[in-house]
């Protein structure tokens, strides 16, 4: 029964992020792409489209070759982080890591689709080859912008001074957000979500402590 619960909610978080994450997309490129930019928190979050053929956080391989490279290569390993993750809530996952797991998973797929289907059901396809041969070379749409700091970094600061300098700089989305939250709160919570990955007291010490 908590197997089947932990599969219950996994899948729950999944087909809500991937809900959130295209329905975010689909907004941006139907609305946000003619207005290009909206300020959301004044100049320190804003609402920015952008149209990327590569990885997540803007990160790009050249030409059409690189975009469908980028796509096989998030297919196969999509399909490796879900047999991985089912078989880890198989064998007694805790509520925390199933989120996590289940997080990672719902941010690959959501560019997957992306790069998959955006190249023929919107104008974004890569180059004169996604032209002719759209499915998967969809541009991913991003559109979360948080550029916390934007301006001549002093004299005094190490390699960098006097330069412009932009922090934080990459644009990204909601899949992006769900990959990275996921990873973060694995590492936050190693203890908590993976206890059988700590030392265990052996049976025979237990017993002579409780003595």
């Amino acid at each position: 029964m908590i197997k089947n619960k932990s599969v219950q909610l996994a899948i729950f978080i999944v087909l809500g992020v991937l809900l959130l994450d295209q329905a975010t997309k689909i907004w941006s490129y139907f609305v946000l792409r003619e207005e290009t930019e909206i300020l959301v928190l004044g100049h320190w979050f804003r609402l920015h489209y952008v149209e990327n053929p590569g990885m997540a956080f803007g990160i790009t391989l050249g030409g059409e070759s690189g975009k469908l490279f980028l796509t096989v290569f998030r297919v196969i390993l999509s399909g490796a982080l879900a047999w991985y993750f089912l078989k880890q809530i198989r064998l007694g996952a805790t509520k925390g890591a199933v989120w996590c797991y289940a997080l990672i998973f719902a941010g690959a797929i959501g560019n997957i689709f992306d790069s998959f289907f955006y190249g023929f059901w919107f104008d974004n396809a890569v180059g004169d080859g996604g032209i002719l041969f759209p499915f998967g070379y969809g541009k991913v749409i991003d559109m979360l912008y948080f550029p916390i700091y934007q301006g001549i970094l002093p004299d005094w600061v190490p390699f960098k001074g006097g330069e412009y300098f932009e922090f934080f700089e990459p644009v990204f989305n909601i899949a992006d957000s769900a990959i990275s939250v996921g990873i973060g709160l694995m590492f936050l919570y190693q203890k908590r979500f993976f206890p059988e990955n700590q030392p265990s007291v052996p049976a025979q010490n237990s017993e002579k402590e409780s003595n």
